[in-house]
């Protein structure tokens, strides 16, 4: 099985349209963290646990033909937030631009959503489903780590186990808080 991956924007009024799709069998997918909602993949089955492989039905396209119908009813989920910190002083990084990765329990990645911190270094996400999962956040920026997997455990040059960190647990339909990461600025002046 090959995998694609293509993006629809929706329009204003929900639709949305993937164009020159060859002939074949697709997974049609809509959602997950970076859009705030629980990742859903065509007929209308959420994504209820973590899972590297979310339920779905076939999307058959034939030669000119046009499917309507692929809907979506998003939902969404559970939500995890937190501070971005200084490690020396405990100062939040606020307007600090970040990415957050999901990690199912036996290491592999899910989901990442970009965020960007407030004034008092806090980030939220939402579209999660319920259960345990790994968390990491990255940055490019001039910190001495390039990646944390939460509580705070280095990743060098990017590899690493995230499940060497905390597993965390969302509730159903709640949110997670208090899933601070703190970095070490790069230098001090």
């Amino acid at each position: 099985d090959a995998w694609f991956s293509d993006y629809a924007l929706t329009q204003e009024d929900g639709g949305y349209a993937i164009d020159d799709l060859a002939p074949g069998s697709y997974r049609v997918c809509a959602g997950g963290i970076g859009t705030g909602t629980l990742l859903q993949c065509f007929d209308h089955e959420d994504q209820a646990a973590f899972s590297s492989d979310p339920a779905f039905t076939p999307v058959d396209v034939g030669v000119g033909d046009e499917r309507t119908g692929v809907d979506f009813d998003l939902a969404h989920g559970s939500a995890v937030s937190g501070r971005l910190l200084d490690a020396r002083t405990g100062r939040p990084f606020g307007g600090l631009a970040a990415r957050l990765v999901l990690f199912d329990v036996e290491g592999r990645q899910l989901d990442r959503a970009d965020v960007t911190t407030d004034a008092d270094g806090s980030y939220r996400v939402r579209g999660l489903p319920t259960g345990a999962f790994h968390l990491a956040v990255e940055f490019n920026g001039p910190f001495r780590e390039a990646r944390l997997v939460y509580p705070d455990l280095p990743c060098p040059g990017w590899n690493c186990d995230p499940t060497q960190g905390q597993r965390l647990t969302t509730p159903v339909s709640g949110e997670l808080t208090q899933i601070d990461f703190a970095f070490h600025p790069d230098a001090i002046v």
